[in-house]
């Protein structure tokens, strides 16, 4: 074997493309070529290489990441040595054909994709796409980039944009915001935005919806009948509805539709008068009875596509079934957007209770589309009761379709018609609805074609039975593995899982349980679970469902505007919904839509107070409507911690999940061998001699005898090393052996922190050495680390057990009365080994050391919890200083945890407790009142303050008494003191106890009278004195 192997045969040998023969070909020679074994190293470096130039090609060139190699291969130079390289490595290092596209796509076609780098440049933003207050929506979000515009601007110094970057997307692109309807409810308001457009061939506009309930859409208008096309100069735009009685939410929106790009400026929403007209697009009422069901009036009584743009609807007198005429619907282009719909509406009220039978001769077309008979059901409220759907599966002459259902007893309405999206055409003729007996079947609802390829039963064992009512569910299930792993977890033995093994997957699959709604009717409930994800490209989401009679949807959220994404460790996601009286069943579960793996333990459905916010729709006022956001305005990469430059030119927003073959844009390499990929960390803030988990991903180029270590250190400010641990790579050396092809390692360790470190900001720097040198590998810019993240160290107010760490309260600014509530927050640093069980609990503690009022709240497991808890004040509740002490303890022993100091409870402040303000006729008011001291007995005194505001015609003839009295109401001690004229006056009044009272409680109280008339004031609810507080007297 004299003969040197090939660049093509070493590739292939690399990237494991050969089968066990020719592997044991080339095994045999490269034992005995070292030149072969040489090149074999110097080919894998080049590698890396041209990965680190793709990274930055990529920050410079937005390239769509759906070309693939096949597309862009006929148009290599063979002659070019590192094309040949990725050409014949079509599996590349991390076995994705998609990075070797996006490298050719970068060298072959640098000057011929659109938009070009001068063009667009700015950064990438990849967090669930939003910015400031804005968020990306739409049906086709991935078709279109969105971001702020520096250089166009109706006012100010920017506008949003969305530009579309496929050549013809499927769907529509938006920049969304929603806010709480409470500002709003009973008004007339209008949204208005001025918005510029550049080669739009389909539409760009605005659309404004209201809902109740997050489910239930009251209000909806859009610009269909006034679309926006070409390319017009700033112009402004308005959509006006009135919001009824029991709106909840308000949603708006700014989306392109198709080809083009446009901008949006200036956007304003606010309440107007009832003389500015609604742009509501007003429903035809539903029909008396069906009519024209056979289309020979034309299409009188049916309701076609609101959406001209895209699709036709119209009559037609030649492809009919019987008569002369049949409905046709066929779209205006190649590549249509949206759906189209032809329906009829007909009053429901004879059917209600029955069995209805709806049948349709259809004829369709089929190029690249879907179409349906579709059939619903709607109360008064237009809340939908039923649905039913059958679909056309091929292209086929006339035939006989029909779907039965029960119409349920408190419809309103019916609907019934077909539905086409997508490339194709469809007849409608010769429609038929008739009612018939319960010896016709149903029709089942449609959900899955393929329900004998649906899995039933998940993979693995549930080795801590935490999932044993759940079930595998989705639109295609059988594009999803769902199970149970004991390797990775969170606590306990096993979790659950999601993973996407299809090549393709369009739709989603869930794993889910459901449970009886009875003990949370009328109550707040939240679902918290921890939620680990890997190479999430399309997006995973935690979900809940309240569902009511007749499977009527009271409540829903799925995560749709904050999306799990990505790759990251475990990490606490939440959903909270209002649960109705007339709930009947709780659904949730964990959703996977798009390539990728979740994994879900530790979940928990509890009962919260009102406090806790509900989620699903954004509750805080619109928010950069005017698109002047500065960077800290941006939502941080969620994968790449590298600092990015401010935006110069538009900045995007990406709402493409980074593939895994590039996710190493940020990556760092060590000595041509050692590539940095994706460094993990759980939490950001630490307590002194707490350990700090790492996990680090490498890729490593394997050589003859040689073996690698990374490192980790803690720097502080001046880069001191103060803490450091070392995290042994996972790959072995191939002794005596040829090379592999590169590698993935995952090393896992910790850094414990010093006891005594102080708080502060610390990095946290990786490297990697050689085994057998001892010498670390340098970065390409000389450096032996690569500072991967920032940690807080943070000294904890208390600390029970080795869990949790209180580090910070806030208590009240303002000194609340008997009867308020006290609200204060309490921040918590959490160990993510929180199982899930701990709670904490909140004493307030008078001067004597009694109880007067106490609150507990689970606390969460998430790195940093920050807790608002909220205490109602006794009414008898005296003024005066308490004591706060907080505590924690575990709900399944009831046991409290103890401090450092082997205490229960730790103190956290005091709160003075005032009156609330009490008027006394229509001259004075007790703003507040405060006890100043009680001596001991047997001369015991009472010292009181009291702060009156006072009108300007108090006839100087008024006089404060108070009184003290025991628990008989017997008159222990009394003071009277004039009152001034001032607008506000403070009296401190003394009043010396007899000396022979005994120990006990007593009541001190306070009133007005008119000394002229030694008439007493009274106050709003009729009485002449009131209690301001209780005090204990013991003897000395």
């Amino acid at each position: 074997m004299n003969a040197h192997l090939t660049d093509q045969q070493l590739n292939a040998y690399l990237h494991q493309t050969l089968n066990d023969a020719q592997r044991e070909t080339l095994d045999a020679h490269l034992a005995n070529c070292p030149v072969c074994r040489a090149r074999l190293s110097e080919l894998a470096v080049l590698q890396q290489r041209l990965r680190r130039e793709l990274a930055a090609e990529l920050k410079a060139v937005n390239v769509p990441l759906s070309l693939t190699f096949e597309m862009i291969a006929p148009k290599l130079q063979p002659q070019s040595r590192a094309i040949r390289l990725w050409h014949h490595s079509r599996q590349t290092l991390l076995g994705l054909t998609a990075v070797a596209a996006l490298l050719m796509v970068v060298i072959v076609l640098a000057n011929t994709v659109s938009p070009t780098a001068e063009q667009i440049g700015g950064r990438l933003i990849s967090n669930a796409g939003r910015v400031g207050g804005w968020y990306i929506d739409g049906d086709d979000p991935a078709s279109y980039e969105f971001g702020i515009d520096q250089s166009v601007a109706y006012t100010g110094q920017a506008s949003g944009f969305i530009r579309a970057k496929a050549d013809v997307p499927k769907g529509t692109g938006a920049l969304m915001q929603g806010t709480s309807a409470d500002s709003y409810r009973g008004k007339r308001i209008r949204l208005s935005a001025y918005i510029k457009t550049e080669e739009v061939e389909r539409q760009a506009g605005l659309w404004l919806r209201i809902n109740r309930s997050q489910i239930q859409t009251l209000r909806f208008a859009d610009m269909n009948n006034r679309p926006i096309q070409g390319t017009t100069d700033w112009q402004k735009y308005d959509l006006v509805l009135d919001v009824p009685a029991e709106a909840t939410h308000i949603s708006f929106a700014f989306f392109l539709m198709g080809r083009g790009q446009a901008w949006v400026d200036d956007v304003q929403l606010e309440v107007v008068g009832q003389e500015v007209a609604t742009t509501e697009a007003k429903e035809d009422p539903p029909l008396a009875q069906p009519t024209n069901l056979d289309f020979e009036a034309g299409l009188d009584g049916w309701l076609p596509e609101r959406n001209p743009q895209n699709y036709t609807t119209s009559i037609d007198t030649v492809n009919v079934h019987g008569g002369q005429a049949s409905a046709h619907i066929q779209p205006k282009q190649a590549n249509p957007i949206s759906y189209a719909v032809l329906v009829q509406s007909v009053k429901a009220e004879a059917y209600r209770g029955k069995r209805l039978r709806v049948t349709a001769y259809l004829k369709f077309e089929k190029v690249d589309a879907t179409a349906q008979l579709v059939t619903g059901a709607f109360d008064a409220k237009n809340i939908k009761q039923q649905e039913s759907k059958k679909s056309i599966d091929a292209t086929a002459p006339w035939q006989k379709q029909s779907l039965v259902f029960k119409v349920p007893d408190n419809s309103d309405r019916i609907v019934l018609g077909v539905v086409l999206q997508g490339e194709g055409q469809i007849w409608m003729d010769d429609v038929q609805v008739e009612v018939v007996g319960t010896d016709v079947p149903l029709t089942s609802p449609e959900q899955v074609p393929d329900i004998a390829a649906q899995p039933s039963v998940p993979t693995g064992q549930d080795l801590d039975q935490s999932f044993s009512d759940w079930v595998i569910a989705g639109t295609r299930p059988q594009d999803y593995e769902m199970g149970f792993d004991s390797e990775v977890v969170h606590t306990g033995k096993s979790s659950a899982y999601v993973k996407s093994v299809a090549s393709a997957v369009p739709e989603f699959g869930t794993f889910m349980t459901m449970v009886d709604a009875a003990n949370y009717r009328g109550k707040r409930v939240r679902l918290a679970a921890l939620v680990k994800a890997e190479r999430v490209e399309g997006q995973a989401r935690l979900w809940l469902r309240v569902d009511g009679p007749e499977s009527a949807v009271l409540g829903f959220d799925n995560m749709q505007n904050r999306p799990i994404q990505g790759t990251h460790d475990w990490q606490k996601y939440e959903v909270v919904l209002d649960v109705p009286e007339n709930s009947v069943d709780l659904a949730y579960g964990i959703l996977v839509a798009g390539k990728g793996q979740v994994w879900l333990d530790d979940v928990r459905l509890q009962v919260v107070d009102q406090s806790v916010p509900i989620t699903g729709y954004e509750t805080k006022p619109p928010a950069d409507l005017g698109f002047e956001i500065d960077d800290h305005s941006w939502a941080a990469p969620a994968e790449n911690t590298a600092p990015t430059p401010a935006p110069t030119t538009p900045a995007l927003i990406s709402v493409t999940a980074t593939p895994p073959a590039i996710e190493d844009i940020s990556a760092v390499q060590f000595g041509g061998v050692a590539t940095l990929v994706k460094p993990h960390l759980v939490q950001e803030k630490f307590l002194p001699g707490e350990a700090v988990p790492l996990t680090l991903d490498w890729t490593i180029l394997i050589k003859f005898n040689q073996t690698y270590t990374s490192f980790a250190h803690v720097l502080d400010s001046q880069g001191n090393v103060v803490a450091q641990a070392d995290l042994p790579l996972q790959v072995a050396a191939l002794i005596d052996s040829i090379p592999a092809s590169t590698g993935w390692n995952t090393p896992q360790g910790h850094i414990t922190l010093p006891a005594d470190l102080s708080p502060g900001q610390y990095k946290i720097a990786i490297g990697i050495y050689s085994n057998q040198t001892g010498q670390r590998l340098t970065t390409d810019q000389g450096e032996t680390t690569t500072v991967m993240s920032t940690i807080e160290v943070v000294t904890p107010l208390a600390r029970f057990g080795n869990t949790v760490a209180l580090t910070d309260v806030e208590l009240p600014v303002a000194k609340p009365a008997a009867g308020e509530l006290l609200e204060l927050s309490l921040h918590w640093l959490v160990s993510i080994t929180n199982p899930l069980t701990l709670n904490t609990f909140v004493h307030v503690i008078d001067s004597q050391g009694n109880l007067a009022t106490q609150a507990d709240q689970a606390l969460a497991p998430a790195e940093t919890s920050v807790q608002t808890i909220t205490l109602q004040l006794p009414t008898a509740m005296g003024t005066g200083d308490y004591q706060i002490v907080v505590g924690v303890y575990d709900t399944t022993t009831l046991s409290r945890l103890t401090t450092d100091k082997g205490d229960t409870t730790a103190t956290i402040g005091m709160v003075a407790i005032g009156v609330p303000p009490t008027r006394f006729g229509d001259v004075v008011t007790l703003a507040d009142a405060s006890l100043l001291m009680i001596g001991p007995a047997p001369s015991a005194a009472v010292e009181l303050s009291l702060h009156w505001t006072i009108s300007a015609t108090n006839p100087t003839t008024l006089t404060t008494f108070v009184h003290v009295v025991d628990p008989q109401g017997n008159l222990i001690a009394q003071s009277d003191q004039p009152l001034t004229d001032r607008e506000t006056s403070i009296q401190t009044i003394t009043l010396q106890l007899p000396a022979t009272l005994s120990s006990g409680t007593y009541q001190v109280v306070v009133g007005v009278y008119d000394t002229t008339t030694f008439l007493r004031l009274m106050t709003d609810v009729g009485e002449t004195q009131i209690p301001l507080t209780s005090f204990q007297l013991k003897s000395k």
